[in-house]
């Protein structure tokens, strides 16, 4: 493992303005990271510092890589679908924060890119402010660029500089918003590179000042006279017709009407008009006065499903607070509440959806880690059937009773949760309780072991989804993964990242039960050989996704056969330089 180089920043002196070339000195906040998070191989925090794989291109550990990649977690039965108002030209999927030394005015972004590159979508910069508690209030976010996914694969490293806006203020945090689901594996990212200027104290009132004693008023044109009639045919058309124009709008363009006229502000300020806010897309612009506004205009009173994801910068506790009313006033109408990404404190928006959304199903709080005590108060809901807590820091007791209290769930991710202490007990928990449990995630439960697989085996026959990547402590020469297959034979996916004992005797029995498995991983296994693979493959005919990634008795001719051979297959297999 390489050390991380700490940035230090190169200062160019210009006249009275400093050019700066500067490395990011961390990483703030992120989405989703491939690594644990008390490892240094494949996680965010690598993105900090100077260049450690570059011009190298390869999969290497000490590289920043996210959770997903390609179209495949869209295609699993856990996929989560998108608000029917969510605006189609949002592609993000993953972010990330970059912090700078000193902050400048950037006149050039570099991104050293080592792994499948073309992954950056758009890129922010903000000027975080923070008072001497630790709170930071809204934050306003300046777009340096944006641009479509890019489908032209490359495989080489490369530094990408994009061509940014030009903006006057200065910003000492980057946010990435990153797109994968065009690539052909994970993207690796190596350092983020800013170069910018410190001002020399121009004086931003008196510039403004000076150009607008410059404009010519006298030029301005007279406007054209347009004959009214004094009648707005608009408002003779029945009430629900405009209201299902109205509905086709997403959020801002509804916000954009209701400034127009009264007629359609009374239209946009319906309830029944946003049974569903999704806020993700807009999340550089959310800020709390929006969330009051939102609920001192009772236009959430039928609002059904709620996300705020990506929204609100650090430790906001305005927001927080805000998020909290909020909730309240919606009451038990909400189904769903997605808090993906979100830094600020949590414990009072839980007590509210504990208190008021008695009929709430799926709750997504996927990396957003700033609770202290509240995780007990979701056990106090008992209609939930998906439920998120990828990266959160929720312990035994709670998720224990959450698991008793919601007997119909049917959906649970605890990937990447480091404070469970006992997942085998979880396990057993989940096959006491959840009979109908579809899809689990254990990404990386350390552990979980042959005993808890055994639970489910025997209790959750439902399942067709189960994510036991780097589930390092499950030994299958107990036969628990043919005990699994035989007893789950609705199993579409089935991931055995990186755990070793894996055996052909399990391959084999996969591979003769079950018939509808679609993604199959088992990227790091050492005694798994090509017959076993070729049965597989042979066999389970609906198969479109297998990754045998660094499985070192499987050779890169094996997989060049089996590609023109089971071409409806996408057959991965990674590789280090």
């Amino acid at each position: 493992m390489l050390p991380r180089i700490v940035a230090k920043a190169t200062v160019k002196w210009e006249k009275k303005r400093a050019t700066i070339n500067q490395f990011a000195c961390e990483v703030k906040s992120f989405s989703s990271q491939y690594g644990s998070e008390k490892s240094l191989a494949y996680v965010a925090s690598n993105l900090a510092g100077h260049p450690t794989v570059y011009p190298n291109y390869g999969d290497v550990t000490h590289a920043c890589v996210f959770r997903t990649y390609g179209p495949w977690w869209d295609m699993a039965p856990s996929a989560v679908k998108k608000f029917s108002n969510s605006p189609a030209d949002f592609h993000g999927q993953d972010f990330i924060d970059i912090g700078i030394e000193n902050a400048v005015v950037p006149q050039k972004i570099l991104i050293y890119e080592t792994f499948h590159p073309q992954s950056i979508i758009q890129i922010f910069g903000a000027m975080i402010p923070y008072d001497t508690s630790g709170n930071c209030g809204d934050v306003r976010w300046y777009e340096l660029w944006s641009a479509d996914p890019e489908q032209e694969s490359r495989f080489k490293a490369i530094v990408f500089e994009p061509e940014i806006k030009k903006i006057s203020v200065a910003v000492n945090t980057i946010r990435l918003i990153v797109y994968s689901k065009h690539l052909e594996y994970y993207t690796e990212l190596d350092a983020v590179e800013v170069i910018g200027t410190i001002e020399d104290g121009t004086d931003l009132d008196e510039e403004y000042m000076k150009r607008l004693q410059q404009l010519d008023l006298n030029k301005e044109t007279e406007p054209e006279e347009v004959e009214y009639s004094g009648r707005n045919y608009f408002e003779t058309l029945p009430h629900e017709l405009i209201s299902l124009i109205f509905s086709k709008l997403d959020f801002i363009d509804v916000c954009r009407a209701a400034r127009t006229c009264t007629l359609f502000r009374d239209h946009c300020y319906d309830p029944l008009l946003l049974p569903e806010l999704d806020l993700q897309p807009y999340w550089n612009k959310v800020t709390t006065q929006l969330l009051d506004s939102l609920r001192e205009t009772s236009r959430v009173s039928q609002l059904q499903k709620l996300s705020v994801s990506w929204c609100a910068y650090g430790n906001n506790i305005g927001f927080a607070k805000a998020l909290a009313k909020l909730i309240s006033e919606c009451g038990n109408e909400l189904q769903v509440v997605r808090i993906e990404g979100c830094s600020f404190p949590l414990d009072d928006t839980l007590l509210q959806i504990a208190a008021n959304c008695e009929h709430i199903q799926e709750l997504n709080l996927s990396s957003s880690q700033n609770v202290n005590k509240s995780y007990m108060c979701i056990s106090h809901l008992n209609c939930l059937t998906r439920l998120d807590l990828y990266r959160s820091c929720i312990d035994d007791t709670s998720l224990i009773e959450i698991i008793q209290a919601n007997p119909g769930l049917e959906h649970l991710n605890l990937g990447n949760v480091q404070t469970v202490k006992d997942f085998d007990g979880i396990a057993s928990a989940l096959g006491k309780n959840c009979k109908h449990l579809k899809s689990l995630n254990l990404w990386r439960a350390k552990s979980f072991t042959a005993e808890g697989l055994d639970s489910l085996s025997q209790n959750c026959q439902q399942l067709e989804e189960l994510d036991l990547g780097w589930c390092s402590n499950i030994q299958a020469q107990s036969n628990c993964f043919v005990t699994l297959v035989q007893s789950c034979q609705k199993l579409k996916k089935l991931f055995l990242t990186s755990i070793r004992t894996t055996r052909d005797a399990d391959i084999h029995a996969v591979a003769s039960v079950c018939k509808d498995l679609e993604q199959f991983d088992i990227l790091g296994t050492n005694c798994v050989s090509p017959s076993s693979v070729q049965k597989l493959l042979s066999l389970c005919g609906k198969l479109h996704f297998l990754d045998v990634s660094f499985c070192s008795q499987i050779s890169d001719e094996d997989v060049q056969l089996w590609r023109s051979t089971h071409r409806h297959v996408n057959i991965k297999k990674s590789h280090t330089t």
